[in-house]
């Protein structure tokens, strides 16, 4: 794993998504602005708190300028929150919706 076949990877899915006419959040673009890239990275690979942080953000962003504005606060929700599902007994709150 280096930093630049990364790169690569991140361009052949930029193309890849431009061939199919589909958006795409280039993450490697958004991890690689902050000033401590590495800390967007838990081990090296998977996302740390801060890294999902800017998939969190740059998804939120994609949508809303695909979309219209759409935000995440504004969509209905069709599940209970998961601290209202008792943890001994969630199938009936997850079987069917609210």
């Amino acid at each position: 794993r280096t930093l630049e076949r990364a790169a690569e990877y991140a361009a052949a899915c930029r193309a890849a998504g431009e061939e199919a006419g589909c958006p795409v959040l280039d993450l490697f673009a958004g991890i690689s602005k902050e000033a401590d890239w590495q800390g967007c990275l838990s081990d090296g690979l998977h996302l740390s708190a801060r890294g999902n942080r800017v998939l969190y953000d740059g998804l939120t962003a994609l949508v809303q300028e695909r979309l219209g504005g759409i935000a995440p606060t504004a969509l209905p929700i069709h599940w209970p929150h998961n601290s209202d599902i008792p943890a001994d007994a969630p199938a009936p709150f997850l079987l069917s919706p609210g």
